[in-house]
């Protein structure tokens, strides 16, 4: 369930696509969206996003919520960057979706990083 969300934030430094506040199953959590359009190179990518991930997932736990950390991006970004998301904690979960695949995103499950 959804209580809140917000597109185009600026959280200081941290400006993730959209946000959405509320509740999988059955614990409180941040919504964080990144859409990457993949135009520049893997390495960046990796960087780029393990630094949007560490940046949300910091954020997140300043409010003692759990977060889904979705990216939104084609098929050679999601598989640049996936490995990226070894080891994930039990307060955190990742989807990986196509950019182009409107309503087809994975499940999201606490510690894992579902979809490529």
């Amino acid at each position: 369930m959804v209580w809140a969300g917000w597109s185009e934030v600026s959280l200081g430094r941290l400006r993730p696509d959209a946000l959405a506040w509320g509740d999988l199953a059955g614990r409180e959590a941040l919504f964080w969206l990144e859409v990457e359009s993949g135009h520049t190179s893997r390495e960046t990518l990796r960087r780029k996003t393990t630094r949007r991930f560490e940046g949300a997932l910091l954020y997140a736990r300043r409010f003692s919520l759990s977060l889904v950390f979705a990216l939104l991006a084609p098929p050679w970004v999601r598989q640049a960057v996936v490995g990226s998301f070894v080891g994930l904690p039990g307060d955190a979960a990742v989807v990986l979706a196509d950019w182009k695949a409107f309503g087809a995103l994975p499940v999201p499950r606490w510690g894992v990083a579902a979809g490529t």
